[in-house]
């Protein structure tokens, strides 16, 4: 009978192990700057050893809620790469402050975005 309880019991527990999301290998990408007045003056962002800066997270597909913009069509599916929040403060301090940090694995990549993950945004 204690035998039968404990196979119930241990089954019961393994049941929220087995439902939860399975964990998204992380990957990692380069960073550079984008001056917010000059996109095409953009740059590698490097470390004090002139080293090209890495981010680690994982790309995702998201779908724009606008398709028109400013009256251009675009498409509505883009990439954007995921980091949790000590990545995004530890990317910054690599650009200036006019500057937006975006990802990027070669340097004729389409432009894309960080997105900092929700639940590491507190």
């Amino acid at each position: 009978m204690l035998k039968k309880v404990f196979i119930i019991f241990s089954s019961i527990l393994a049941i929220p192990a087995f439902s939860r999301e399975p964990k998204i290998p992380k990957t990692t990408t380069f960073v550079f700057c984008s001056p917010i007045l000059a996109r095409s003056n953009w740059r590698w962002a490097v470390d004090t050893n002139n080293n090209y800066v890495t981010a680690t997270g994982y790309w995702k597909l998201v779908k724009s809620e606008e398709e028109i913009i400013y009256g251009t069509k675009f498409d509505p599916y883009t990439f954007v790469f995921v980091i949790n929040s000590n990545e995004y403060k530890r990317l910054i301090h690599f650009c200036k402050e006019d500057e937006f940090i975006q990802p990027a694995d070669k340097s004729t990549s389409s432009w894309y975005a960080f997105s900092v993950e929700a639940s590491s945004k507190k």
